[in-house]
């Protein structure tokens, strides 16, 4: 992803690039979105398998792991 900062409205810039993270983590764990010509589209399989098979990945998006916490 490509970041353009004009540096003279930071919380806007800021508020796009997260907006894009979300578009992204939404796109990749097998969310639909309306393609340029009107249809509604999802992300292939291995791109979905990818993201649900991979814990490193999942955690660098943000999401915790389901597994419960361990005491101590």
């Amino acid at each position: 992803m490509l970041c353009i900062a004009n540096r003279q409205a930071p919380s806007r810039d800021i508020a796009n690039q997260l907006g894009k993270q979300e578009g992204f983590k939404h796109r990749a764990s097998g969310g639909w979105w309306k393609s340029d010509g009107g249809d509604w589209v999802q992300a292939g399989t291995g791109v979905r398998h990818f993201a649900v098979h991979r814990p490193s990945f999942l955690e660098r998006l943000g999401w915790t792991s389901r597994d419960p916490a361990k005491p101590g």
